[in-house]
């Protein structure tokens, strides 16, 4: 019985020691650049039927925050894409509510952009999803705007623009990259508000 208990705690203390022995070759890397997202020429009055294109460039070499150090998204995950998250929101007074799409209003140019789904209201929660190549990460996306009012964008839910990319490793290394991020030109809140006359 006693041989039980000290190979039991042996065993334990083996696994403690184990599991942070691989927590010290995990990475985390913290990374903040609001100039990656943008729409085109800032542009903030439409008319109906004009589409509003969405950009999103992120170069792979970025200068992680915590180390001041430049490191290679890439280099370090092989991830081949990165999701950013976003909804349109309608202005009335002082209260806003999300727009629903149809995938018809829908224009890819580069990546995709997908319809979130079990989103409340359906259809109202848009999943871009930025492609990497050339040494960055790219997405180039359109909304064709049918209906007058104004509007604004932000994250997607929440009606706030701070957004966080995440880059998912395909290579088998335990990193972690939070990239914060917001819509170029946004105001304080991350929203980036637009007209359709």
């Amino acid at each position: 019985m006693k041989i039980s208990k000290i190979a039991f705690s042996l065993i334990l203390i083996t696994i403690f020691f184990t599991s942070c022995s691989n927590s010290d070759d995990s990475e985390f890397y913290n990374l903040e650049n609001r100039e990656v997202v943008y729409v085109d020429d800032d542009k903030v009055t439409y008319e109906v039927g004009e589409t509003l294109w969405i950009n999103m460039k992120v170069e792979s070499k970025q200068n992680d925050d915590k180390s001041d150090k430049e490191i290679d998204i890439y280099d370090l995950t092989k991830a081949s894409e990165t999701f950013y998250g976003f909804s349109v929101f309608l202005t009335e007074d002082d209260n806003f509510s999300p727009v629903t799409f149809k995938q018809e209003n829908i224009v890819e140019e580069i990546g995709k952009l997908n319809l979130a789904v079990n989103t409340v209201p359906e259809d109202s929660e848009l999943l871009g999803v930025a492609i990497y190549s050339d040494g960055s990460y790219t997405l180039r996306v359109g909304i064709k705007l049918d209906k007058v009012g104004n509007y604004f964008i932000a994250n997607a839910g929440l009606g706030l623009g701070e957004q966080i990319l995440t880059f998912n490793p395909t290579n088998g290394k335990d990193v972690q990259i939070n990239f914060h991020t917001k819509i170029k030109n946004s105001d304080t809140d991350g929203r980036f508000y637009f007209t359709v006359k």
